[in-house]
């Protein structure tokens, strides 16, 4: 008798929430502020934390080096195991990590200590930023993506632009520990909102059995590719953050390099062994990904070389104080949160790839102010340059994150997302570091120095940006947005 075929086809979604979708939201977005917030806020408390603890306020710069490292190391292993675990667990473990490490760090008698920590708070950021992109697909119909996702990202750079307000009075009145505990308070009571209201274990029964999956093979190639990842990316912070951000011991950086090299290599050997890979190559299949995956890391590069850059060249090039630095660099804050409200209302109206070429055209506009302007003569150039920064990128960040949802309806999720934000972290890293060496080759001691630096950086800026709009004008983003189709149905 012939043994009829298995089936191949996966089991029916259970539906994701259980509960009521409000609180999930507001926890989401709680979790959102806390993440952003904490960056920028504990930028402003290392001169207080170097003062308790005892150390350079150079060596302090570790303190985000670690958070940032192990954000970029973790966000494929944060998708393996949404896809794995399901979101909720997955997203519900990374809160948890934030609000233990949030507490120790609190509590941190050394600089060591606190180092160690924000490297774990990195770990669950990573799985909680991978895990919120998932949520938010499931929780928001497709009309209403591209505006949950104006939103999201709206909520971030408002966050982000008021950490250091928060930061600076915190630390003031209660101490640089207060940014710690107010983390456990906002986020502990996320973790009974999501439990409550959320469906646990994957949405998709996987086809083969557990014994099948190879777990100590499926381990050994995240931990592989975290640790490759991780001393490539101490490498480029290191470059980034150049002197005052304290320098590798001499001769580790070939070294670490090395290991990534070692490392990648292993990843490969590994992942080809299992049955279903952790990092697919179907993925270069799905065309509409690449292209979502090319805009970001060419942007990606772009806006943090710009935001690394502008900051030093404020004060050292054109002799401003911080506190003007600071104030003159809110412009780009202020258009950056409410160009992404913008773009998520246009995309439903207009389209995704629309609002993409215009946000491009304002980057481009905005380095054009920057180059033309002539700042040291007039900050009237560099204002308008700013504003129209902070508008563009918010504007295609928006769009190409709702681009993101749109492209993973094929293929496993988490990975998907995993490989996005991993790529996406490392080009920040990497645009950082080339502005450190092409500041390196024009900076003199004058202000002329700063100003040919910032010249070269500009064109830099311009061909980068140039690149990514003829990716997504080749290579469509999305088709057009819901609402665009249902007006030309008969």
């Amino acid at each position: 008798m012939v043994e009829p075929a298995r089936s191949t086809a996966r089991a029916p979604a259970e539906p994701l929430l259980r509960g009521r979708a409000l609180p999930v939201l507001l926890a989401v977005a709680a979790i959102l502020f806390v993440d952003n917030v904490d960056v920028s806020a504990l930028n402003v408390a290392l001169p207080s934390m170097a003062y308790e603890l005892g150390g350079e306020l150079g060596s302090m710069q570790s303190v985000m080096t670690a958070y940032f490292v192990s954000s970029a190391s973790f966000f494929l292993l944060a998708g393996f195991l949404g896809d794995r675990l399901g979101i909720r667990d997955t997203l519900t473990l990374g809160v948890a990590l934030i609000v233990v490490s949030s507490l120790c760090g609190a509590l941190a008698a050394s600089l060591l200590a606190v180092v160690v920590w924000r490297f774990v708070q990195g770990i669950g950021y990573a799985l909680t930023f991978s895990m919120m992109m998932l949520l938010m697909k499931r929780l928001l119909p497709p009309g209403q993506q591209n505006v949950g996702m104006g939103i999201f990202m709206g909520v971030a750079t408002l966050s982000s632009m008021s950490g250091p307000v928060i930061g600076s009075v915190m630390t003031q009145h209660f101490g640089w520990r207060s940014l710690f505990f107010v983390n456990v308070l906002l986020c502990a009571p996320c973790v009974w909102v999501l439990l409550r209201n959320l469906r646990g274990g994957p949405e998709h029964p996987p086809l083969e059995s557990p014994r099948s999956d190879r777990p100590g093979v499926q381990l050994a190639a995240n931990v592989v590719f975290a640790v490759g990842v991780l001393g490539g990316m101490t490498v480029l912070m290191q470059l980034g953050a150049g002197p005052s951000g304290g320098a590798l011991p001499p001769g580790l950086g070939p070294w670490l390099l090395g290991l990534a090299a070692l490392c990648a290599v292993t990843f490969v050997a590994l992942n080809r062994r299992l049955p279903r890979p952790i990092l697919s190559l179907a993925i270069f299949d799905n065309r509409r990904f690449l292209a979502v995956v090319a805009v970001r890391v060419l942007l990606q590069a772009v806006s943090y070389s710009c935001l690394f850059w502008l900051p030093i060249f404020l004060q050292l090039g054109l002799g401003l104080g911080v506190v003007d630095a600071g104030l003159i660099l809110t412009v780009f804050t202020a258009t950056a949160a409410a160009g992404s409200f913008a773009a998520g209302v246009l995309a439903e109206r207009l389209g995704q790839d629309r609002v993409a070429l215009f946000g491009h055209g304002l980057v481009l506009l905005g380095v054009a102010a920057l180059l033309l302007g002539r700042p040291e003569d007039s900050l009237y150039g560099l204002l308008g340059g700013l504003a129209l920064l902070g508008a563009g990128f918010s504007a295609v960040f928006t769009v190409v994150n709702a681009a993101l949802l749109a492209a993973i309806e094929r293929g496993p999720e988490g990975m998907l997302v995993g490989s996005y934000y991993t790529v996406s972290y490392i080009a920040g890293s990497l645009g950082i570091a080339a502005t450190s060496f092409v500041a390196a080759q024009a900076v003199e001691a004058d202000a002329s120095g700063y100003l040919a630096a910032t010249t070269a950086l500009a064109g830099c800026w311009l061909v980068g940006t140039a690149a990514s709009l003829l990716i997504s004008r080749v290579f469509p983003l999305t088709s057009p947005s819901l609402a665009a189709r249902n007006t030309s149905c008969p």
